[in-house]
This record gives structure tokens, sequence and C-alpha cells, in this order.
């Protein structure tokens, strides 16, 4: 499906318009790794408008990788001589944090989720875990590598 369909399709769990680069970019990311992936395209308008994004890739994917933990798929296609940036992103088998907070996609909205919703994203092993809430607590801004990294040292 190319930019021009999804476009016309509209946001919803799986699509999203950013007009340009901000922490709602990141967090909207990190909700669809949360949830069941998706695709966010930059330099689109909520209304489906076209600004194109300006920025450079190769700062973009170094940004994504900092500030989240991951590797989506980064494509560019034109329209009316207008850049627009198409990030995939896969639902990731561990919670991806942005800030130390979470997220995750309800229909066409972004929004923090709660320790109920973790936990029914945690891996099995930490989900029966009875002090779950405290490692993460612990763990905070962190990230969700940190704590696999504590347990497999300590």
């Amino acid at each position: 499906m190319d930019v021009s369909d999804l476009i016309k399709k509209g946001e919803s769990e799986a699509i999203e318009f950013k007009r340009e680069l901000n922490d709602s970019v990141y967090k909207t990311l990190s909700a669809f790794a949360n949830t069941d992936g998706g695709i966010l395209l930059l330099g689109v308008g909520d209304d489906g408008k076209i600004y194109g994004f300006s920025g450079d890739l190769d700062s973009l994917a170094r940004s994504i990788r900092h500030n989240l933990g991951i590797n989506p798929s980064i494509k560019t296609e034109e329209i009316g001589g207008k850049k627009v940036i198409i990030i995939e992103v896969s639902k990731s088998p561990v919670p991806i944090s942005f800030k130390g907070r979470y997220y995750k996609r309800v229909g066409a909205q972004t929004v923090e989720m709660g320790w109920e919703d973790l936990g029914e994203i945690l891996p099995p092993e930490i989900r029966g875990h009875m002090g779950f809430s405290t490692i993460l607590w612990n763990v905070g801004g962190s990230g969700w590598g940190n704590y696999q990294k504590v347990c497999s040292h300590g």
C-alpha cells in the first residue's frame, strides 16, 4: 500500500500521522511496539495534509534507537514535491518505554499504560513475579533492556 492510500484510509489503531518530529512521535512509536505494530507517517498533518519532512534520515534513525531502543523500517516517499517519512514498527516482544513511560494504542489514540496494562505485556517469567512493579520502578527511564542486564548480572 502506498502513502496516498494510507492517507486516504486515515488514522487508526495501526496508522498515525505526525506533522513534525517531537515527543509525540516517540510516544506513538512506543505504543505501536507495545500493541500490534503500526505505521507512522511523518510530515503529514492529522487532516491528511502533506507538510513534508526536511530532517536527516540517519539522524532520525539514530534518535529512534537512542530514545526507544528499536530499529523500525524507515522509508521515504515524495508526494507533490514533499518528502513523507514512513516509519513501520513491529510488535516488540518486550515493553518499550519513552522517558520511563509506557504507551499503547487504543483505537486511533496513543495512551499511557497503567501498571495493569503493563502487566499484560510483560514476558511470562516477569508477569508472575510479585514485585514486578517495584522492579520497573527501580529500572525507571533506563528501559527494559537495562532490567534484563540487571537480572542476568545479579
